[in-house]
């Protein structure tokens, strides 16, 4: 699988947008406190809409699955999109700021020591193949000591994810980056796949928590932090109903004691949430 880093305006600009208004793997929204008001946040809002009901696309993040993405998004955005996209005021990064640059080196280094592993491990657990390609639209986060990851768009061979980092992370935690790139990864996979069903997309969140960004699969790849080790009931009474998530989390400790002989959807489709699953891709292995 390779990484293509995406830092221009207007790709970033529409990551605050899609983060502001919708289209990410949790049942509700994500809201930060906007940057912007009155006129901008109405223009974000149609922006948002316009580029989700582009015909002949899933969205506008269409973009990214061509080689030259900053000249698709005129072509798949139309004149329209664009001028409203660009006419936004919004204080952001310089594209060359050294910020990117630290960044897209740590992101890279990262995933070249685990890289094999990954794919191995991927389908080991889940029987799914990595994606050829994944683009990651990168950003500053807002909360300096904290950072964000989002699905974006998937197709047969490339998934869109983005991921925007608090300018403190990295003092923090050096591994934080390459956690929550895998946490998205996997909600990648899970689209492409198709395996959960819509009733509960808290579901899916609260599944892949056990995993990454600070779960079994960081823990594998030697990005386990401290921090967050040992408490995955905590992590998803956010995401999911009380009851749900003393389910999950009593039967993915069962699921530790046979990680590597059983993969999850086998291990799942003998339990409850076993309605929670699409299986047409298992059966066409």
């Amino acid at each position: 699988m390779d990484l293509r880093f995406i830092t221009s305006d207007r790709f970033r600009k529409l990551n605050i947008i899609f983060k502001m208004f919708g289209q990410g793997a949790l049942p509700q929204v994500i809201k930060d406190f906007p940057t912007f008001f009155g006129k901008e946040i109405y223009i974000s809002s149609k922006v948002f809409e316009e580029s989700i009901s582009i015909p002949n696309h899933q969205s506008i993040w269409d973009a990214c699955f061509e080689n030259n993405p900053e000249a698709e998004i005129e072509e798949i955005g139309g004149s329209h999109i664009i001028s409203m996209l660009d006419s936004l005021d919004i204080q952001i990064k310089d594209t060359d700021d050294s910020f990117f640059i630290e960044l897209e080196a740590i992101i890279t280094e990262s995933f070249e020591k685990i890289k094999d592993k990954m794919e191995k491990r991927v389908q080991e657990i889940f029987r799914m193949q990595l994606p050829n390609k994944l683009v990651i639209i990168l950003d500053e986060y807002g909360n300096k000591n904290n950072s964000f990851g989002q699905k974006l768009a998937v197709n047969r061979n490339i998934g869109v994810i983005s991921y925007s980092m608090g300018r403190y992370v990295l003092k923090k935690d050096k591994n934080e980056p390459i956690s929550v790139i895998i946490h998205e990864l996997l909600h990648v996979l899970f689209s492409k796949y198709n395996v959960i069903k819509n009733t509960d997309r808290g579901f899916e969140e609260a599944l892949l928590r056990y995993f990454a960004p600070y779960g079994l699969l960081s823990e594998v790849f030697g990005f386990q932090s401290h921090r967050m080790a040992g408490n995955y009931l905590e992590q998803i009474t956010s995401v999911c109903s009380m009851e749900t998530a003393q389910k999950l989390n009593n039967l993915m400790m069962e699921y530790t004691k046979v990680v590597g002989q059983e993969d999850i959807w086998s291990f799942l489709l003998k339990t409850d949430f076993k309605s929670y699953i699409n299986t047409d891709f298992l059966n066409a292995q």
